[in-house]
């Protein structure tokens, strides 16, 4: 994946892939959850201990995607897509649910572009490829899924996206217990990037 062509290429099968999964459509009766269940989760397990206000707000936000019967992989990253025969595999399928396409592509920033932002190693040893080649592959995949290098309109799926992602970070750090110093700053760093984006938007859906 570390020639341009060839991150073109992977992030076209990709966007592909995610076309083909979102395009299934599923009844409350075939049981799959509902994708808010885990994004609530990150809100409920980090972002709540910290302020009321933005919780409340980052709630009403996901609850925007809920209404949604299209299917999510939940876990859709190169790593659970594998070639064979010419044709991709997926793979890791115990958090496929339902809901807006948003919770997917925030998944993928979250792999391809956060995590890395203090740490590329840490985006470098998940993926096997390195930091610059991740936020190429992310940044193609969504002009060919979105269809369109309209940046304005790039710009805000992933603000968006990040906006996910933000919240999960914060939950990522209250996992392990109680935040170090150190995490605690980078949590403030989170509060402070979500607190700019939350009031710009009503709904997360595109």
């Amino acid at each position: 994946s570390r020639a341009p062509q060839q991150v073109k290429t992977y992030a076209k099968i990709m966007s592909n892939l995610a076309h083909t999964i979102h395009g299934i459509s599923v009844s409350e009766e075939e049981g799959f959850p509902s994708v808010t269940k885990r994004l609530m989760e990150y809100v409920e397990g980090g972002i709540a201990y910290e302020d009321d206000s933005l919780a409340d707000k980052c709630t009403k936000l996901i609850n925007t995607v809920a209404p949604y019967n299209t299917l999510v992989h939940g876990d859709f990253h190169s790593g659970n897509v594998f070639m064979q025969k010419g044709e991709p595999l997926l793979i890791d399928m115990d958090r496929v649910s339902t809901g807006h396409p948003i919770a997917e592509i925030s998944d993928l920033y979250y792999f391809y572009v956060i995590l890395g932002e203090d740490d590329p190693s840490v985006v470098e040893k998940f993926m096997g490829f390195s930091y610059e080649t991740a936020k190429k592959l992310f940044k193609y995949f969504l002009i060919f899924y979105m269809e369109t290098e309209d940046t304005e309109k790039l710009d805000e799926i992933i603000e968006k996206a990040s906006i996910i992602c933000f919240v999960r970070m914060i939950n990522k750090f209250h996992k392990k217990g109680t935040p170090t110093e150190d995490e605690k700053k980078k949590i403030d760093g989170y509060i402070s990037r979500l607190s700019g984006l939350i009031d710009k938007y009503d709904t997360l859906v595109f």
